[in-house]
């Protein structure tokens, strides 16, 4: 059933002030990701950027988010973004293609020097790591071919946490140099067993099988 014209035209006039906001909110944060990128202030400019860009997705501010973590060393970020912003100028009009040009090419150039830069880490369950096993890179769940598979990540360290179902988490701390490739066999944590119930349970099992001869 469609929605009725006057219950449509309040959504829309809801929405609006609404998308407004998130608008000049994006503004706000891309005008400060550039000012804090200028100062080299890497730290905090990206963050801003990215936000910016969530908020009011732009193919300008995802190439300044490109722009500045390939200035901060977050290389796999950088190129990942970059491919993209190439994406989406291959999208365009004519027209919007042809203002995005230089900044295209200068896509492609840091695409192409930064790709070999770009360390790869594997992560590899134990093969005593049972079904339903969770694994999380700086939060990120992977699963099915990510794991044992080569992954670009930005240089430095990343924190893995395993999870076995009904028991502990494990964390372990990894560190990578910039075009480093590095394997990392991951550690699990298994249920422990109930020693205080097992043999009692045996016991009773037992005595209840006697009983009945």
């Amino acid at each position: 059933m469609s929605a009725a014209p006057w219950t449509l035209g309040l959504c829309l006039g809801l929405a609006a002030p609404a998308m407004a906001q998130d608008s000049a909110a994006s503004e706000a944060l891309f005008n400060k990701g550039v000012a804090e990128m200028e100062a080299g202030k890497y730290a905090s400019a990206c963050p801003a950027l990215a936000e910016s860009h969530r908020l009011d997705p732009r193919a300008g501010t995802m190439f300044a988010l490109a722009e500045c973590e390939a200035k901060w060393g977050k290389l796999a970020s950088s190129v990942a973004h970059y491919s993209d912003y190439v994406g989406l100028v291959s999208l365009m009009t004519p027209a919007d293609k042809t203002r995005h040009a230089a900044r295209a090419k200068t896509a492609e150039k840091q695409m192409s020097a930064l790709r070999p830069q770009v360390p790869q880490l594997t992560l590899v369950l134990p093969a005593n790591a049972p079904p339903g096993t969770v694994v999380k890179r700086d939060g990120l769940e992977l699963s099915g071919v990510s794991l044992g598979t080569a992954l670009p990540v930005d240089p430095g360290e990343h924190v893995i946490v395993t999870q076995v179902p009904s028991a502990p988490e494990h964390e372990q701390k990894v560190t990578i140099a910039v075009g480093e490739r590095k394997r990392l066999e991951l550690k699990i944590e298994l249920p422990k067993a109930d020693a205080a119930t097992t043999p009692a349970d045996a016991t009773v099992y037992i005595a209840g099988f006697l009983n009945r001869l």
